[in-house]
């Protein structure tokens, strides 16, 4: 099942109905926070590296260099409306957006403290966080150039309901789902290699991640 083309269709459909309500209004907020975690391949000896020192590109197992996952953040916006509906979305790579077959899908979990190297997940569920998107990228689907979304609705309607003032921003975490936690032991046809190549932000600090927020 191809997730992201299912949340381009859901956010058209919303797009629709908000153009029926000549009051509605979309907000959008670019990703300023966050950066990697940096790790063995087996999780081990993290480390975190902030996005204002590296471009925001991997997602994955980069052979000597280790494993990365992405953690992408944004400032909550206040809201003059009624909040009605939020995607998060952001390009893959135009060539090479998943490379070296990775055997492991990415997904995608939100949470709001000041993210640290405690956050760092290998494997399936984690029940630590909340589960945004199950399965948001794959081997077997994710495309070229594709825009993918990560439908936030539920996750930011909660937010504001209950929002503090510790609760300024939220971050979305990007990590492999591998079955054993281990980005070692899968397939290694090119020498511990398997990677994702979101543009979540680049070499000259400009982001590509961008929150919409659609209200009333």
């Amino acid at each position: 099942m191809r997730h992201s083309k299912q949340l381009k269709r859901s956010y058209c459909i919303l797009i629709l109905l908000g153009a029926l309500n000549t009051n509605a209004k979309t907000i959008e907020t670019m990703a300023t926070l966050g950066g990697y975690i940096k790790s063995d391949l087996d999780g081990k000896n993290a480390s975190f590296i902030s996005s204002e020192d590296t471009q925001i590109n991997f997602i994955g197992a980069l052979g000597k260099n280790g494993a990365r996952q992405i953690i992408f953040g944004f400032n909550l916006p206040s809201l003059n409306g009624k909040f009605k509906s939020a995607v998060v979305e952001f390009d893959m790579r135009k060539q090479d957006a998943t490379s070296s077959f990775p055997w492991f899908n990415i997904d995608a979990y939100g949470f709001t403290h000041k993210p640290t190297i405690d956050d760092l997940y290998i494997g399936p569920l984690d029940q630590t966080k909340v589960l945004l998107a199950n399965d948001l990228m794959s081997n077997q689907w994710t495309q070229n150039g594709e825009t993918i979304q990560i439908d936030v609705t539920d996750y930011l309607n909660k937010l504001y309901r209950g929002r503090t003032t510790s609760e300024e921003n939220f971050y979305i975490r990007l990590n492999p789902d591998d079955p054993d936690g281990d980005l070692s032991t899968g397939d290694m046809r090119e020498g511990n290699f398997a990677r994702y190549r979101p543009l979540i932000g680049t070499k000259e600090n400009k982001s590509s991640a961008i929150l919409k927020i659609l209200t009333d």
